[in-house]
């Protein structure tokens, strides 16, 4: 690692390559997070709080997805 014009110990560069999550992986963790979170509501409420959590995710994904999505959270 380089320190060039940055103060000794400080990191100016990557120290290796990071890990770049499949869409599976960050659905695997919209789904286990709201289990967490909303588990046992309705499902229409579940479906929309995943919705937004998808939204925000930036991760397409249509109705029936996310009723399916939201019975697993519920199961």
């Amino acid at each position: 690692m380089s320190t060039g014009s940055f103060p000794e110990g400080t990191q100016d560069e990557p120290v290796m390559d990071q890990h770049l999550a499949t869409r599976q992986d960050k659905v695997d963790g919209i789904i286990a997070q709201t289990r967490v979170d909303v588990r046992g509501l309705p499902l229409e409420r579940v479906a929309e709080v995943l919705r937004q959590r998808f939204a925000d995710a930036a991760i397409e994904t249509d109705d029936d997805e996310l009723t399916r999505l939201a019975e697993q959270v519920n199961a």
